[in-house]
């Protein structure tokens, strides 16, 4: 936890569970084939849990707004990306919801019909008890302009 930002460390509690991947060859070809690969490692860790914030560390953490909500709630969170793509950089979601995902797709699905993983977590999680917004809570970094951007 030494590489997560100190502001999502300090805001759960200390019996917090992290899991972090350097393997990422399916992410190279197809970012939500990487992203399904890495849940389906972890699945029987997140059947362990009631709610998993799911936060990709390389995001620079600017509000916790959304954490808190997410955490005080009893629904699924998602920031949209844009009409119908949610951002899947950060969300919250119930763990039955996530391993329901998880199972719904194929990561050789995801790479053949290069399906974007943003349509498809939209498109299950509308049909679930799931609360969309247009919210940033962090800046990602433009890797072609070397400018950070909202998120």
């Amino acid at each position: 936890t030494k590489k997560l930002p100190v502001k999502i460390v300090d805001l759960l509690p200390d019996h917090t569970t992290f899991l972090l991947s350097k393997n990422n060859t399916y992410g190279r070809m197809n970012k939500g084939a990487g992203m399904l690969h890495s849940l389906k490692l972890n699945k029987e860790i997140v059947s362990d849990y009631d709610l998993i914030f799911y936060y990709e560390p390389r995001l620079l953490l600017q509000s916790t707004d959304f954490i808190n909500e997410f955490l005080s709630g009893k629904e699924n969170m998602f920031s949209f990306e844009s009409n119908k793509r949610v951002k899947t950089g950060y969300f919250g979601s119930n763990s039955k919801d996530l391993i329901d995902f998880i199972d719904s797709y194929s990561v050789t699905e995801i790479l053949n019909d290069n399906l974007h993983i943003e349509l498809l977590m939209y498109e299950f999680y509308k049909q679930r008890d799931t609360r969309f917004g247009y919210t940033s809570t962090s800046l990602w970094k433009n890797y072609l302009s070397e400018i950070y951007e909202k998120y």
